[in-house]
């Protein structure tokens, strides 16, 4: 009985997942954006619950795919942040989305770039109104001036929290392995 109550919390999981990733993915197509990292997180953690309910695939395996997937997302980030030219805009509107649950938010900060004043808008939404006049930095691709993000760290590091879970999930499941308990 426990491992039908167990099956069944972890098959709810991996279709809110794998929801969560196809509706991020319909969103970025949308706007005509790329679909990022946490489309692919979410594919990744429903395809990591298929794994665990079938058991088609040793778990050591899911542990560091969910950690390389983690890895990989981060050091995406982190490499464009480090070679983007990086400058102070401020937060001068947001855009408003309603959803079932409620209202979200996503700031639009405006900046200067080679001397124009150019506007972006952020990509994850929040429960709580940006602040008008806050300042937030924003990266600007020095190859490609249109690719511009703003810096969130909400994004780095759900991508770290992936990546640390995945390495424990790993050992987890190797150490389970060694000791018999598998």
């Amino acid at each position: 009985m426990e491992k039908m109550i167990l099956t069944g919390i972890v098959v709810l999981f991996a279709v809110s997942f794998a929801w969560g990733g196809v509706s991020l993915y319909r969103r970025a197509q949308k706007r005509g954006e790329r679909a990022g990292c946490a489309c692919l997180l979410c594919f990744l953690a429903a395809f990591g619950c298929c794994i665990f309910v079938f058991k088609q695939f040793p778990m050591e395996a899911a542990g560091a795919l969910f950690a390389v997937v983690g890895g990989l997302c981060f050091w995406s980030d982190y490499c464009f942040f480090k070679r983007a030219i990086i400058v102070r805009g401020v937060v001068t509107d947001y855009t408003v989305r309603h959803e079932r649950d409620g209202t979200l938010y996503s700031p639009v900060v405006q900046f200067e770039f080679d001397g124009q004043s150019r506007r972006v808008t952020g990509t994850t939404y929040s429960s709580f109104k940006p602040k008008i006049g806050k300042q937030m930095k924003v990266g600007v691709n020095p190859k490609n001036i249109e690719d511009v993000r703003l810096y969130q760290t909400s994004g780095l590091i759900l991508s770290v929290v992936v990546a640390v879970l995945g390495i424990a999930f790993f050992f987890s499941a190797l150490y389970s392995r060694i000791v018999g308990a598998y």
